[in-house]
């Protein structure tokens, strides 16, 4: 007996050494933990396109400028006719200015000095709001911007300026 019990020692101890040189896998990787790999990050190689700016006609920036001005002249017309606050006035008539003078960079030289020569005057009226308002005459204010306002219509359009044939 002893010697069944010295072979069952003998296998119960090389077991656990086999087992404590080899280690448990699944418990091994429980309690060890993995080193990071690095992985090489991909880095894509850049070839800036160069794009064509989008080229514009003189004709249609003149155009836009033109359209934007009559907008901004109608809104000023309809807010003198409704008594709008000196403000609201002042505004309009200021953008009205600043599109001629957008305008102006877009026009030969014989509609530049009409242009200017307009501008002036639409810069002349900001005079009117200087006056109280009991000491204003809107009628004539009206008046001129209706007479500045054909002017433009007539010799100052889109196609007046550009198509010298009309």
């Amino acid at each position: 007996m002893d010697n069944k019990r010295q072979k069952w020692t003998f296998v119960a101890v090389i077991l656990v050494s086999a087992i404590a040189l080899t280690g448990c896998q699944p418990l091994k990787q429980k309690f060890v933990r993995k080193k990071k790999v690095k992985a090489d990050k991909f880095v894509p190689i850049l070839e800036p396109v160069d794009y064509k700016a989008e080229s514009v006609s003189a004709e249609r920036r003149y155009n836009h400028y033109y359209l934007t001005y009559r907008i901004w002249e109608r809104e000023l017309m309809e807010n003198i006719q409704r008594d709008e606050s000196d403000k609201r006035v002042r505004e309009a008539l200021d953008k009205l200015i600043v599109q001629l003078q957008e305008m102006d960079e877009w026009v030969s030289i014989e509609k530049k000095q009409r242009l200017n020569e307009l501008t002036e005057k639409y810069q002349s009226m900001s005079e009117y709001f200087e006056r109280p308002r009991p000491m204003r005459n809107v009628k004539s204010f009206e008046s001129k911007l209706k007479r500045y306002e054909r002017i433009m219509r007539k010799e100052l359009k889109t196609e007046m300026v550009f198509n010298q044939d009309l």
